[in-house]
């Protein structure tokens, strides 16, 4: 019997799959692009002073190389937009979420000897702790709210004046399991010949059965070959007193071992179908678009500025299931890129910037027409389309001198994600030093105001001015973390990447 030896891998190969699909790389606009915004907190749309803005607020462009007639600094261009003639640049954004314990749990599972037990049973004490950290897992892992979820955007874009075309492609993607097959969960041998296995390797006990009620412990020693009424000193009776001690060991609570104790049961009896024949299915749904945006921006005078983006949308609904404990599940993450309906729509945004000496506040609406794509059924599985509903964001940004600017923004809206059920509504704060134009230090806070089960992320960004090129990093986590492997990670993270010439 060949069995995939950690179920880990299936989650990491969500994400593997996730940015291997990218084909297509724009999901959900929740995502955060460029490394300056993400550096800030998310916060672009009164900010923003690149090409970027095709992104956050076209209107910026209005104001770009615009002056004095003698070439000075205008009174209301606090952040020196005036100054901008032309620019290009690339970026690339990845993000990483996992909803509930998901990823711990996949550690969790990642640690057991599957194909040992399954072929072996009980052999050591380390096999008992296995079996029951296995059901807990198992028992857990469809709960509401276990998901992962990742986000990707790469762009390049020109601009000249007040116009820029760019070319930009984001993918957001969910994977969640569905289904969970407590029925095939088999260990090898079962009933008397398990309690006696369990007996002679299945290591410490105190005698004393308080974790499981007196069903459940009956329920279990009559499955481990017990006969007539409870005997606590037979070999079914001491083998219940081992596995009620490891649950205890393991810190279960009652309303866990309510959940874990139909997959023991079962497992114990010795005729349920192995790991080999496990219906345990991972989904995976994922939204990948490429934008091809036309951008202007048109000062109606100093101070106020219009803006918008017509664009192209190239979009891909892509969807797979993964039975998880089967050999290839990991070919077939992979190959999820061919898993797809594509469909082509047009979109368009329309954005104003505001400003004052030392204020600018700004309003970006985003696919103001709805662009709707189209999904597919496969394997009697079927993936909805998906339809870009208008998005809002409200920002704000002071610049008391041109090298230092504090900036906010809000979604007036919550977004739809890839994560069915699972809405985003950002909202960020932060700020940027950038003394003498040489290196910009950034950091900034954010908060999905739509849910609850991330907390905020600190935002932190570097950028290194290198005259011809304009160097940026940046990355953001929650100190929220979940334990891999011993090593503690955040249960959400960014990293973003960027170069660009900008005069």
């Amino acid at each position: 019997m060949r069995v995939m030896s950690t179920f880990s891998q299936a989650t990491a190969s969500v994400t593997l799959a996730m940015l291997a699909a990218t084909g297509s790389l724009a999901a959900s606009d929740a995502i955060i692009v460029g490394p300056r915004a993400l550096g800030m907190g998310g916060a672009g749309v009164a900010a923003t002073d690149d090409q970027n803005a095709q992104f956050y607020n076209p209107a910026a462009f209005g104001f770009m190389g615009r002056r004095d007639p003698d070439g000075a600094r205008l009174r209301a261009d606090g952040n020196d937009l005036g100054r901008k003639h032309w620019g290009a640049g690339v970026d690339l954004t990845l993000g990483l979420t996992a909803h509930g314990d998901l990823i711990a749990i996949a550690d969790q599972l990642s640690k057991i000897d599957y194909q040992r037990l399954g072929n072996q049973g009980v052999q050591n004490q380390n096999d008992v702790n296995q079996a029951v950290s296995f059901a807990n897992a198992l028992a857990k892992i469809d709960d509401p709210g276990m998901a992962i979820s990742a986000e990707a955007t790469a762009g390049l874009s020109v601009r000249v004046g007040h116009w820029a075309l760019g070319v930009r492609s984001s993918f957001d993607a969910a994977g969640k399991v569905l289904n969970t097959d407590v029925v095939n969960v088999g260990i090898g041998v079962g009933g008397l010949t398990l309690a006696r296995q369990i007996n002679d390797n299945g290591g410490p006990s105190d005698g004393t059965i308080s974790a499981l009620s007196t069903a459940q412990r009956d329920s279990l020693y009559q499955n481990l070959g017990g006969t007539g009424a409870f005997n606590p000193t037979s070999d079914a009776g001491r083998a219940v007193a081992r596995i009620d001690y490891e649950a205890r060991q393991q810190g279960l609570t009652p309303a866990e071992i309510a959940e874990v104790f139909p997959i023991i049961n079962t497992a114990v009896q010795g005729s349920s179908g192995t790991l080999e024949n496990n219906s345990t299915t991972l989904v995976l749904n994922g939204f990948g678009v490429t934008e091809i945006p036309l951008s202007y921006g048109h000062a109606l005078n100093d101070w106020i500025s219009v803006g918008g983006s017509a664009k192209l949308l190239l979009g891909r609904v892509y969807g797979t299931t993964v039975l998880v404990f089967k050999d290839g599940a990991i070919d077939t993450l992979k190959n999820t890129k061919d898993n797809y309906k594509k469909s082509i729509n047009v979109g368009f945004d329309v954005s104003v910037l505001a400003r004052s000496r030392w204020v600018q506040g700004g309003l970006t609406i985003r696919n103001l027409n709805s662009p709707s794509f189209k999904g597919f059924s496969k394997n009697g599985v079927t993936y909805p389309g998906v339809r870009l509903k208008p998005s809002a964001t409200l920002g704000v940004a002071l610049t008391p001198f041109t090298t230092f600017t504090v900036a906010a923004d809000l979604a007036l809206l919550a977004e739809e994600t890839a994560y069915a059920g699972y809405q985003q509504q950002r909202a960020g704060v932060g700020a940027e030093w950038n003394p003498w134009r040489i290196i910009a230090l950034r950091a900034g806070v954010s908060r999905n105001l739509a849910e609850k089960d991330i907390p905020m992320l600190l935002h932190a960004g570097l950028g290194l001015n290198l005259w011809a090129l304009r160097i940026d990093l940046a990355a953001a986590a929650t100190t929220k973390t979940q334990t891999v492997d011993g090593t503690k990670i955040p249960t959400e993270a960014r990293f973003s990447f960027g170069v660009m010439s900008d005069f």
